[in-house]
């Protein structure tokens, strides 16, 4: 018995003349709409039959009709065709970079900005494409891209590397963020260096870019801020803001986290904003993953950089 029959290793084609006997009501009209003769295909058919050990069909002097063995095959190899379908056609789409999986990371509240609608968005524009979203420091998200663990970082800072290349993808300004109640900064904009004496909550130190921005901008204003406390991420400084044990230097778009007793100033006179990079390898990236860079790029002039 051919190789096509074996009994854990059916041929799709089968599949097919099942279907389309059972369509049909009979041998003739299946045949017809195969583009074969009737003989051959009752033929193979049969054969299947007992490779099976069950009737598909009885046969009557004017068709055939699925037994109840049949129409159970026919409900299956239905499914099966038509996964067979799809694992042909995502493979040609995985070939153009249309499919496949993707691993991004994310650092320093990079949600609070654009990126919710560009990942949206890229669902919605390749259904194929299977996100996965993993919250990793600048570190370590270096240290994932060169051993290729993961495929595309968005990040505030991260150390230059040769093999990771880092493009600016959104650019926007820091504010400060104080508890609501703080006497004597009620106006709606403030110098950082109006802020020097209170004691501030960092980010913190350890795999963080956005504890040394913070720092410089201090620095550039005159003064070492006081660091009350460190901490991660960035909802865990808003929240010990709001529990009024000190300020914090944010990301404007950081005021999307509306904590109850915490406002948000814009700070005057800062020559540098805050950067978010998109991290990627220079050489080691898949084909799905050169399609979700530049949908991510092309994204970018909606939201300024």
């Amino acid at each position: 018995m051919s190789n096509k029959l074996r009994r854990d290793r059916p041929d799709l084609k089968l599949f097919r003349y099942v279907i389309a006997v059972a369509d049909e009501k009979g041998f003739g009209k299946a045949a017809d709409r195969l583009g074969i003769s009737q003989p051959p295909l009752s033929q193979r058919i049969s054969e299947f039959e007992k490779v099976l050990g069950v009737r598909l069909f009885d046969r009557l002097p004017n068709g055939a009709v699925p037994t109840a063995a049949g129409r159970v095959f026919v409900l299956q190899a239905r499914t099966a065709l038509q996964e067979a379908d799809r694992a042909m056609a995502l493979a040609r789409s995985a070939s153009v970079g249309e499919a496949g999986d993707i691993c991004v990371a994310l650092a320093g509240g990079a949600m609070f900005s654009f990126l919710p609608k560009v990942l949206r968005d890229f669902n919605h524009m390749y259904p194929g494409v299977r996100l996965s979203i993993v919250n990793l420091s600048p570190d370590e998200q270096i240290r994932r891209l060169q051993e290729g663990a993961i495929d595309v970082g968005f990040t505030r800072m991260a150390p230059t590397t040769a093999d990771v290349g880092l493009t600016v993808v959104h650019s926007e300004a820091y504010v400060a963020a104080l508890p609501r109640h703080l006497p004597g900064f009620d106006r709606p904009t403030l110098s950082l260096k109006e802020l020097r004496e209170l004691p501030f909550v960092m980010f913190q130190r350890e795999g963080s870019g956005f504890y040394l921005e913070v720092q410089a901008l201090c620095l550039a204003s005159g003064f070492l801020p006081s660091i009350a406390q460190e901490i991660a991420p960035m909802h865990a400084v808003l929240g010990l803001v709001d529990a009024g044990q000190g300020i914090a230097v944010v990301p404007s778009s950081a005021h999307v986290m509306a904590f109850p007793n915490v406002v948000y100033k814009a700070l005057l006179g800062l020559e540098n904003s805050s950067k978010l990079y998109l991290a990627c390898h220079q050489s080691k990236r898949s084909k799905v993953c050169e399609t979700f860079i530049a949908f991510a790029k092309s994204q970018i002039g909606g939201f300024g950089v």
